[in-house]
């Protein structure tokens, strides 16, 4: 029985709040309809954040907003405008003016695969490629520093294993097979998320 989007955006959330406790990294309601942010990572100013998943922490501000596809979603243009209107419902409810937003706000999308509009908004230069594999910027419309990262594109090392077990079937096993030749004190790390991901991949 193949597991449902519901359970990876579970095991997205586990993962997120594990490796990153130095900050406060948590689900949350935005707005007054039944809507939720995957996830709110909130780094106090001047924090060291821990460089678990340094892909992610490289971009990060105070406030950093992040929202992951599974595999087994089908993802559309409205999922990544749908963050734009996070951003907007986020910073009302917490009171960032319009003119802090640039400088106190990031937002991720994460998806496990390339998702169906990249190949869109690259033609019409809103979306360009970082020097990283996998990871895109967004350069247009969104009022603070927003990324596309897309698990399944992404360099096969120590420091991207994290997002790589959030990446289709066979970007998990990559992921797992680089975790295997790691350093020590990742494998370490990561000893308490891998069963997790061992159940992912088995109930897919």
């Amino acid at each position: 029985m193949l597991a449902r989007p519901m359970a990876f955006d579970y095991i997205f959330k586990r993962v997120m709040a594990d490796l990153l406790k130095s900050c406060d990294a948590k689900t949350e309601k935005v707005g007054t309809l039944p809507l939720e942010i995957d996830t709110v990572v909130r780094c106090k100013p001047g924090q060291l954040v821990d460089a678990a998943i340094p892909l992610l922490v490289s971009h990060f501000s105070t406030d950093n907003l992040l929202e992951y596809k599974s595999e087994r979603e089908n993802v559309g243009g409205e999922a990544l405008a749908k963050l734009l209107g996070y951003i907007g419902l986020y910073c009302d409810q917490h009171g960032i003016g319009i003119h802090e937003i640039q400088s106190h706000v990031t937002a991720t999308f994460l998806s496990a695969r390339r998702p169906e509009f990249l190949d869109t908004i690259l033609a019409s230069k809103h979306v360009v490629p970082t020097r990283d594999p996998g990871v895109y910027d967004v350069i247009v419309g969104f009022p603070c520093s927003c990324r596309v990262i897309v698990g399944d594109e992404l360099v096969v090392n120590d420091g991207n294993i994290p997002l790589l077990l959030l990446g289709s079937v066979s970007t998990i096993r990559k992921g797992i097979a680089q975790l295997a030749r790691a350093r020590a004190e990742l494998r370490h790390d990561m000893e308490t998320i891998i069963p997790r991901f061992f159940f992912h991949i088995m109930t897919r």
